[in-house]
């Protein structure tokens, strides 16, 4: 009928199924938008994790990017570590001077990651302090710890050479020292115990580590061990109480707050006879092979160990996760001690070796030395690749380790200050723990702590 009007959307049904594809789109093009914004978010975040931890690598493993440079051409300044280029001509603290002059006493074979070598830097707070005292042809070795406790490891010199005990009373008076929590001594060699007796009867001291040996192997051992069985010290109660003697047998751990000290030595059926008869090799091999840890660094004492008890060690996987950052090399610097399987496991970045000036048994020995400078990472993790320097009593006189609760640690010789080394913490574990915790990236870092 011409006066009626139809209803514009049954006239024109097209019209209603094109809106309706038209929202049903608008609705997907909404979703997909949004999930491509999650996915844009995601890949922003990857990326930003990726630049981060490559701009961290690239302050604290420069050589890893070398071949990148290289191949676009551009130079970079060494920094003020110094690594021996042009820019350094007088190469102050990095001597390379590599297998035709082992026995310097500076640093050996430097590589791009030098850390800072102009100067210490002051550590506060909670610290570990080792020092390796100068006092000739033997060794002393003083532990401050960073809980108050303190350690002393050996204390003796040659035979007919000028004692210890003056450098050792000076290090106590400077340093207030009146009582000892832990002593070790680690085998009877007279140039390790000489002032033994006169330790224990001026100085209270409450835990004894010794060897398995004979009472009469020597005359000065035997003074020795009976002092310290009849020790006696005073608590913080005020009661008197009698030292403890253990036997540095197997492997043991001294620990406190914070730091720890992991020992390893002959399982009680593998120990040598140590007696008055014994042959050198094996009084020697019972030193233990100790690790020391403290806020991710990692210090080795070894005593008179060698080419005996080094393998024994070995075999049993003591030193197996082990990544030290200074050796206190074995007897002096013998060439039948710190043999190349032991610095292969061990990988250390600066050795110390306690050694006499013009000492009768020409340590430290010229094998000895050439390990030292030719040796570099069996597997490479961005450490040091060798070591960067090698200190001698002798010539650095006393040679002190600090170590600060963030994981700095300095490295200062009494004598040659182009010595000093300081390797700085860095906020790199902190940048991947965010980085876990944000994004559920899994990164492992084997230390602790890294140069910068």
């Amino acid at each position: 009928m011409s006066g009626r009007h139809s209803d514009p959307k049954r006239r024109d049904p097209s019209r209603n199924d094109a809106r309706r594809h038209a929202t049903r789109a608008a609705r997907s093009a909404a979703a997909e938008l949004k999930r491509n914004r999650k996915l844009l978010a995601l890949v922003i975040a990857i990326v930003a994790i990726v630049l981060i931890t490559v701009i961290v690598l690239n302050f604290v493993r420069p050589q890893w990017f070398e071949p990148l440079y290289r191949m676009l051409g551009i130079h970079r300044d060494s920094g003020s570590g110094g690594t021996g280029n042009s820019d350094n001509p007088d190469n102050i603290g990095s001597t390379n001077p590599g297998p035709e002059n082992p026995d310097n006493g500076g640093s050996i074979n430097p590589a791009p990651d030098n850390p800072d070598n102009s100067g210490s830097t002051t550590i506060t707070g909670d610290m570990l302090e080792m020092t390796v005292l100068d006092i000739g042809q033997g060794d002393c070795i003083y532990i401050q710890l960073p809980d108050g406790q303190n350690m002393l490891v050996d204390i003796g010199s040659e035979f007919g050479t000028q004692s210890p005990w003056t450098a050792f009373e000076k290090l106590m008076q400077d340093k207030q020292v009146t009582r000892l929590d832990h002593v070790m001594f680690t085998h009877t060699d007279y140039d390790h115990t000489r002032e033994g007796k006169k330790l224990i009867d001026r100085f209270e001291i409450r835990n004894f580590y010794v060897p398995l040996a004979d009472d009469q192997t020597t005359a000065t051992w035997n003074k020795v061990i009976t002092a310290a069985r009849a020790e006696t010290y005073t608590d913080e109660g005020g009661q008197v109480q009698t030292a403890t003697v253990h036997e540095s047998v197997g492997a043991f751990t001294i620990a406190g707050d914070g730091w720890q000290m992991a020992c390893y030595s002959y399982e009680r059926q593998d120990y040598p006879n140590v007696s008055k008869d014994s042959s050198a090799l094996d009084k020697n091999s019972v030193s233990p092979i100790c690790v020391l840890t403290y806020a991710g660094r990692t210090i080795v004492l070894t005593g008179d160990a060698n080419e005996k008890n080094e393998p024994y060690i070995l075999s049993r996987g003591y030193l197996d996760d082990v990544d030290a950052d200074v050796l206190k090399v074995a007897h002096h610097g013998s060439k039948t001690s710190t043999m190349q399987s032991f610095l292969d496991t061990i990988d250390a970045e600066y050795a110390i070796i306690s050694c006499g000036a013009d000492n009768d048994y020409g340590h430290p020995t010229q094998q000895l030395l050439d390990r030292l400078a030719q040796y570099r990472d069996v597997t490479p993790d961005g450490d040091y690749d060798g070591f960067d320097c090698v200190y001698r009593t002798d010539t650095d006189g006393d040679v002190i380790v600090q170590i600060g609760k963030d994981g700095t640690m300095n490295v200062l010789s009494e004598k040659v200050e182009a010595n000093n080394r300081t390797l700085r913490a860095t906020s790199v574990r902190a940048v991947v723990w965010i980085a876990s915790q944000e994004y559920g990236v899994c990164v492992v870092c084997r230390r602790e702590s890294v140069y910068a």
